[in-house]
């Protein structure tokens, strides 16, 4: 849905996805706000070992906002179907040159951890985000 020529609600897009096997916390486009992010590293080794135990498991997701931290980044899920594994995430805001291109880097390289250490196979890979506000301003 197209608001003004700065904003779009309800935006959506798909990523092509290829192997990040590291990520700057400090620096891409900006500084990256770190705290609440840690969460992300700190948990994906949870989100693995409940795709292991279960690969249909619908419990495979992260969420980042509490009440000392709003992050842009609402959650990302992981499914896997059919020897696909779909990464779904989730923003409540993405700047359109500032945060899309680290948080795509981001995305990137969870999956890339993510899918490495899965005992499933995989044959593709789909990542879809979903943004509330994506802006330019």
């Amino acid at each position: 849905m197209k608001l003004s020529t700065t904003r779009l609600f309800n935006y959506q897009y798909s990523i092509d996805f290829y192997e990040v096997q590291e990520f700057d916390w400090n620096y891409i486009n900006g500084p990256v706000r770190y705290e609440g992010y840690e969460f992300l590293e700190l948990n994906l080794p949870f989100i693995i070992e409940s795709l292991n135990k279960d690969p249909n498991t619908r419990q495979a997701i992260l969420t980042l906002n509490s009440i000392n931290y709003m992050s842009c980044l609402i959650s990302i899920q992981w499914l896997i179907d059919n020897n696909t594994l779909y990464c779904i995430t989730n923003f409540r805001s993405q700047h359109k040159e500032l945060g899309r291109p680290q948080d795509t880097q981001l995305i990137l390289w969870l999956t890339t951890q993510l899918k490495s250490k899965l005992t499933s196979y995989i044959e593709s890979t789909h990542i879809e985000v979903n943004v509330g506000d994506y802006h330019t301003n």
